[in-house]
């Protein structure tokens, strides 16, 4: 079974089929369709996503949950993505003037408000938001598992030519590299 359509919304703006669909899933024939445990979670996801989205305008999810066949496929993931379970999506602003590095600000002043989020599905919030590959690249969004507290973790992730390039931690001032 394959995940051509995926009916159904986890919130307002975001569709099932948004954050499930994947086209390397379909040439692959890997059943890419989420568990009750990972439902769950791109739900509590997407309440977090919305918040991006209120501000920045419509934001295009590029990769959502994949499972851990899918994931394996992926260059450059996680064993443990949070991907797998749900609890992340890569993304970009649809509005054509909206830089990611505005949004990278924008969260470093947002996150301690967004942490501590309380809702039905509980404390809600950015676990990592990971800028990457500033010119033409994404910004990945993460929570955390549902009995753990948010970290907050900003991060930027400079350059794609080397397989384990480190990760630096975002800072409002520009990092080498980064033009604003």
């Amino acid at each position: 079974m394959t995940n051509f359509y995926l009916p159904g919304n986890y919130s307002s703006h975001f569709t099932r089929r948004e954050l499930c669909f994947s086209e390397r899933a379909v040439r692959e024939c890997i059943n890419n369709l989420p568990d009750e445990a990972a439902e769950q979670n791109l739900k509590r996801l997407c309440l977090v996503l919305e918040v991006v989205r209120e501000e920045w305008g419509p934001w295009k999810v590029t990769s959502g949950y994949r499972c851990a066949a899918l994931n394996a496929l992926t260059p450059g993931s996680s064993k443990m993505s949070a991907h797998i379970f749900g609890r992340a999506a890569d993304g970009e602003p649809l509005r054509p003037r909206v830089k990611l590095v505005q949004v990278m600000d924008w969260l470093a002043e947002e996150v301690p408000a967004v942490r501590g989020m309380v809702t039905k599905a509980g404390v809600l919030g950015i676990d990592q938001a990971i800028l990457e590959y500033p010119l033409g690249g994404w910004i990945h969004v993460g929570i955390a598992r549902p009995s753990r507290k948010p970290r907050g973790q900003l991060l930027v992730k400079l350059r794609s030519d080397e397989p384990c390039v480190p990760y630096s931690t975002w800072r409002r001032k520009a990092p080498a590299g980064v033009t604003r």
